[in-house]
């Protein structure tokens, strides 16, 4: 791997990685996760989410642009939160469970 293409996973890679370690083992078995942005880190999220063998990804994301990035990237599902029907656009992409865990140490 060049160096251009190693230089995002020791940056934006490193800090997602730790958010998803945090996550319990069967979350990131058994169940979707939710990535709330999808810049440059939650577009790795979801990135390092596939690699991990979570079973897929749900992207909260209010730019267009960037929920197309999001599903070009392998998301499962993609939401508009300004959408006032979002609550209903959720339950019709996604079947089963989502896991939001926030970080307790903020």
């Amino acid at each position: 791997m060049s160096p251009a293409h190693a230089a995002p996973y020791a940056c934006s890679g490193l800090t997602t990685y730790s958010a998803i370690r945090k996550l319990d083992p069967y979350t990131l078995s058994e169940e979707r996760v939710v990535v709330v942005g999808a810049g440059g880190l939650g577009l790795m999220c979801v990135s390092l989410l596939q690699a991990v063998g979570c079973p897929g990804v749900v992207v909260v994301e209010i730019d267009a642009g960037r929920r197309q990035a999001a599903v070009d990237m392998g998301a499962e599902a993609v939401i508009d939160p300004t959408e006032s029907n979002a609550a209903e656009l959720e339950a019709g992409q996604v079947t089963g469970r989502v896991i939001l865990q926030p970080d307790a140490n903020l």
